[in-house]
């Protein structure tokens, strides 16, 4: 799998697991926001919890599994654990896993305490990041095992940003603010270090559009991402970035999540679509059978 592949799968993981609402066994839901009431999609409170599965597909085929947990309340924590399937995990494995856990400030605002991250590649190495958070400074400090040997981006240039499970909770109220106020087409940006690389996320929501999910249509907010970087990228990184734009479309309802990711690279496309929404700190169901084909998304 090329490093793009590896980097989008990433990519999408983050993507995919960010943005969560309080999502039902069963969920038969009204429709909100654009025909009538307001969406209110409340995060999970103290000691409420809920479960997102995700397929990651690349280029028509599943590659990778994606469970993502969010236990709710002032102190917040979010997990979420990938691995690659079939044949990427006989010749190229990629396993992820990742922790934040922040508190909620004053105004709702999630506030990032700790994010641990490890990256496992196929010849067994492994790297953690861990980063600690001063929420009085906005200076974030940093510990990378095995250690680099140097610095990739300086402390100055990481002040203020967050990890990229917290910002994907900070950016999710903007949006629902964005779309009671039918504000579409317009932007917002979260600043986000990940203990390698310091960029902005600009999240613009382009309004109501229909997604076809297990076969239904299903009414969905589109929403679209990009990258902007900061500090800490190659030049091929940076050249290619303006043509990387994530899609994603989030369900029209009280819930708020999203069904469908999607990214179109040079070398094929991308996606992650929902498969499971427990309540609950669950294990996700066994994957069965092909979860659909790859959206050119455009492109």
């Amino acid at each position: 799998m090329r490093w793009t592949q590896k980097a989008a799968t990433a990519a999408l993981t983050l993507g995919a697991a960010g943005w969560l609402a309080l999502a039902p066994a069963d969920p038969p839901v009204k429709a909100s926001g654009v025909d009538g009431g307001p969406v209110i999609a409340p995060l999970p409170g103290e000691g409420e919890a809920v479960t997102l599965c995700y397929a990651i597909n690349w280029s028509g085929f599943r590659i990778a599994n994606l469970r993502y947990r969010y236990k709710g309340g002032q102190r917040f924590e979010v997990t979420i654990k990938t691995n690659t399937v079939g044949l990427v995990q006989m010749f190229g494995p990629l396993h992820y896993d990742a922790v934040s856990r922040g508190r909620m400030s004053f105004d709702d605002q999630p506030r990032p305490i700790q994010y641990v991250a490890a990256y496992t590649k196929s010849n067994k190495q492994r790297r953690v990041v861990e980063l600690t958070f001063n929420q009085a400074t906005g200076e974030i400090i940093e510990d990378i095992r095995p250690p680099r040997g140097y610095v990739r981006v300086p402390p100055e240039a990481r002040i203020g940003a967050m990890d990229p499970l917290t910002a994907a909770l900070h950016a999710r109220p903007r949006l629902i603010e964005a779309v009671n106020a039918k504000r579409f087409g317009s932007e917002f940006t979260v600043p986000v270090y990940d203990g390698s690389k310091r960029y902005d996320v600009i999240v613009k929501l382009v309004g109501p559009d229909t997604r076809t999910v297990n076969g239904l249509p299903k009414l969905v907010y589109h929403v679209l991402a990009r990258v902007k970087p900061i500090s800490g990228f190659k030049p091929k990184q940076i050249a290619l970035l303006p043509k990387q734009v994530s899609h994603l479309y989030i369900s029209h309802d009280d819930f708020f999540i999203p069904v469908d990711v999607g990214v179109a690279l040079k070398f094929g496309t991308g996606g992650a679509r929902l498969t499971a929404a427990r309540r609950g700190l669950v294990d996700c169901p066994k994957p069965t059978g092909y979860s659909g084909p790859a959206d050119t998304f455009g492109h």
